[in-house]
């Protein structure tokens, strides 16, 4: 009930693209929560040292957290949120913790397991900065591999031994950049990176695997439209939420269709919810 929306406030306001500063007011708050509810004797020098070790820790905490939300608006874009709302969902909920928790003895041990495992987490920057930096270098090799490479490239056995990212999903959206912009043995290597089943489940944002489809079907070479249509074919099997498979927009745009790409057109057109597909 408290640690959610006190833990949600800075990762808001970085997602908001607030100010570093915030981080320093989010801190006080963190600091505040854990002094009431776990008073310190700072009449001596270990109290007051605990204190120090506290405050440098909820600063690492704060920055974490509003790193994670800054990580959140370079992948999505920054939410239109005014910086009181997310400083006011962390006060909320630490005066709500101030007054439930007040020095219980018993909650001691919970907070300090909670601690200990955010600590260990190091920083969620380091992470998200590891991870991007992985999926940058998985794009350019594969990039480079298959560019101008003809569209048989796209099946050597020992492709996607060269691909391998810590996260899957992660490394699709940067491969995304590239997609449908010019080498037709990129644009299969990626749909056949989708349909890896340790790749699609994990995809987090549907519209993303939307786009692939669309851009699939919509592909000047045969062999990359077969495999947009055999993954949607796949999803659709699937029960995958209709936000995974192009909407009535696409339909729209992409008219006329390719003749091998209208049964699973209208397959989709169906499964969406707008009835037969009338060419």
């Amino acid at each position: 009930m408290v640690m959610a929306p006190l833990y949600a406030g800075p990762i808001l306001s970085g997602w908001s693209a607030a100010p570093i500063g915030a981080i320093g007011v989010f801190t006080a708050i963190f600091t505040l929560y854990l002094i009431v509810t776990r008073p310190l004797d700072v009449a001596h020098l270990s109290g007051l040292a605990h204190l120090g070790a506290l405050v440098v820790v909820q600063i690492g905490i704060c920055s974490a957290l509003f790193g994670l939300g800054r990580m959140g608006a370079a992948l999505t874009g920054a939410l239109a949120l005014p910086l009181w709302l997310p400083i006011g969902l962390a006060t909320g909920a630490a005066a709500l913790g101030m007054h439930r928790y007040r020095h219980r003895p018993e909650l001691d041990k919970v907070l300090d397991d909670a601690l200990a495992a955010i600590t260990n987490f190091h920083s969620f920057t380091g992470d998200a900065d590891s991870q991007s930096s992985s999926a940058a270098r998985v794009a350019e090799a594969l990039r480079a591999r298959l560019w101008d490479a003809s569209i048989e490239a796209a099946s050597a056995p020992d492709l996607f031994d060269t691909i391998e990212a810590e996260n899957p999903a992660s490394t699709l959206q940067v491969l995304l950049a590239d997609f449908r912009e010019g080498s037709d043995a990129f644009d299969l290597a990626l749909l056949r990176y989708l349909a890896r089943p340790d790749v699609w489940p994990a995809q987090s944002h549907e519209s993303f695997v939307a786009l692939c489809i669309e851009g699939g079907l919509s592909a000047p070479h045969p062999a990359v439209r077969a495999e947009a249509a055999q993954i949607a074919a796949m999803l659709m099997d699937k029960g995958a939420p209709q936000e995974a498979m192009p909407g009535a927009d696409w339909f729209a745009d992409a008219q006329p269709l390719a003749p091998d790409v209208a049964p699973i057109a209208a397959r989709i057109h169906r499964y969406i919810g707008l009835g037969p597909l009338h060419s």
